[in-house]
Order: structure tokens, then sequence, then C-alpha cells
């Protein structure tokens, strides 16, 4: 077989030392990978949250804005007609001009203008409403609050034989994991060794 003090079996020796250090080194890297990639696929269900709530967001200013250009719009149309109704009793004499409507007309146009100023109210009304309601959502859902007995059960189940076995498969994998923080192209996440 190989002696220990022949030259041919150090050589054989040591390229398998090298041999060996070369595959750690390459299943690092490649637990590294795998992990950078499943982090950036369970990333991408939150992302797409924040679009679709971005989008929301757009849609409701959009609403907003709508509906107070049209409320504002409503405003002006009755004061211009008003105004006009004032400048024809002023020059007929302070009498009110004589249309050739009956009572019953005038009280429908008022009723249908009535009608489109609350609609344009209740519009606002509920735009305001769902708008107040989507941001005290989003305050409530981002506020955080630090609570001692949380840190209590943190302590607990460090303790417990869950934290030990998590601390166990921690230091098993501290290579990887320090590869996964070393390298920036890692940032995220990596795949570890459990058995």
């Amino acid at each position: 077989m190989c002696h220990q003090k022949s030259l041919k079996c150090r050589y054989s020796n040591g390229f398998q030392t090298i041999l060996q250090v070369f595959t750690r080194i390459s299943a690092q890297y490649l637990y590294a990978e795998l992990g950078t990639t499943q982090f950036a696929l369970q990333q991408l269900p939150g992302r797409l949250d924040s679009l679709v709530v971005g989008w929301t967001d757009m849609v409701d200013d959009k609403l907003n804005s709508a509906s107070k250009v049209a409320i504002q719009q409503q405003k002006s149309a009755i004061a211009e007609a008003a105004k006009d109704l004032v400048k024809m009793s002023k020059q007929a004499g302070g009498a009110l001009p004589h249309f050739g409507v009956s009572n019953w007309r005038l009280a429908q146009v008022a009723g249908v203008l009535g009608f489109v100023l609350a609609l344009g109210t209740a519009i606002g009304v509920f735009t305001h409403k769902t708008i107040a309601e989507s941001i005290t959502f989003h305050s409530a859902a981002s506020g955080s609050a630090i609570l001692q007995p949380e840190d209590k059960k943190l302590l607990d189940w460090a303790k417990s034989n869950e934290g030990k076995i998590a601390r166990s498969i921690y230091v098993k994998n501290a290579a990887i994991i320090k590869t996964c923080r070393q390298q920036k192209n890692y940032s995220g996440g990596c795949i570890i060794a459990v058995d």
C-alpha cells in the first residue's frame, strides 16, 4: 500500500484533503444560491400585495378627486342658475318673469337639481368613508407595540427543547450562514442542512 514517508503517498493525501475542502466550499456556495432563489420566490406574494395596495390607493385617490370635481361643478351650475334668475328679476323690475311654465314644472326642475346635488353628496361621502377606512386599516396594520410578555415567551422558548434544537442547527450550519452573509449576491436566504 502507501507508506507515509513516500513522496507519492504524501501528494495523494494532500490532494485528497484539498479536494475535500473545495467540495465543502462549493456546497456552501450552492446552498447560498439555492437559498437566495427560495427567498426571492417567498417574497413575491408580499411584493404583489404591496403593488395591489398601491393600485387601490391610486384608484381611491382618483375617485375622491372625481367626486370633489363633480360636487364643485354641481354647485357652480346651481349658483349660475340662481345668478341668472336674480339678474332677470332685477331687469323685470323686481317681479319674477313669467316663463310660461307652471309651478309644477318649476318644482320638477328644482327636484331634479336637488336630486343631482344629493347624489353628488352621497358619492362624496361614500368616497370619503372608503378612503378613511383604508387609511385607518393601513395605520392599524403598520403600528407596532413592544410587549414585555413576548420577551418572556421568547426566552422561555430559547430554553425549551425546540430552542436548543434550533441553536444546534444554527451552530452546525454556521459556515453556510457566514458565507451567505458575506456574499452580497446571496442576501435574503440560504438553504441549510438539517439532520
